[in-house]
């Protein structure tokens, strides 16, 4: 569910509105955490707003988040990860080679990640909220989310173990992206990501590159 905000007039009482009883508590949460971010930032976002937000009370987030506003962010970014991969994988599964499939997938994550209210406010004003979880050891379980996704989804074209590498490639390539910072350009570029799949992928992999 996308919610568009107009950052001058957003409240947290105005978001819980917006987004509808239809979802479980936990979803609610998450969303509210996210867009609470992308309109105030991590650092002037409290646990308070982010409950208003979801409709419920503080002591309810406090629940499903033991860990306060760290274990809730190490759970956005793990909520958005899956619905990423999972939107991701209609187009993959329908891609007719393992080089397009790659592309594809470096192309429209990146153009996802670009347009992500949240996540581009953290990198340009409080990078420091968000790289614990997307650099050196903090990457882990995204790459490990990647890996696993990418030994479902390009099982017919590689090996389980080729098919995880190629999943944390991948993976990896974003993030490097998003810390020099936020620089997704390259990415952008449906061509230039083709080139980077077929220049220093494929050949690693002896897979023939589609003519």
């Amino acid at each position: 569910m996308n919610v568009t905000l107009d950052p001058t007039a957003a409240t947290p009482s105005r978001l819980a509105d917006l987004f509808g009883v239809g979802l479980g508590l936990e979803a609610r949460v998450l969303m509210a955490a996210r867009e609470c971010v992308a309109v105030n930032g991590w650092k002037l976002t409290t646990i308070d707003d982010i409950a208003a937000a979801a409709g419920c009370g503080r002591a309810s987030v406090y629940r499903l988040f033991p860990g306060g506003r760290h274990s809730l962010m190490r759970a956005v970014v793990a909520a958005e990860v899956q619905g990423l991969l999972e939107a991701l994988a209609i187009d993959v599964d329908a891609a007719p080679d393992l080089a397009s499939a790659v592309a594809g997938a470096l192309h429209t994550v990146a153009t996802h990640l670009a347009g992500h209210g949240a996540l581009q406010r953290l990198l340009a004003h409080e990078p420091g909220a968000v790289m614990p979880f997307i650099a050196f050891d903090g990457a882990a379980p995204v790459l490990a989310m990647a890996s696993t996704w990418a030994r479902v989804h390009l099982a017919r074209f590689l090996s389980p173990h080729d098919a995880e590498l190629v999943g944390e490639w991948v993976a990896r390539l974003v993030l490097s992206h998003l810390d020099r910072p936020g620089d997704l350009t390259p990415l952008l570029d449906a061509e230039r990501a083709r080139r980077l799949v077929d220049t220093y992928l494929m050949p690693g992999l002896h897979v023939p590159v589609p003519l």
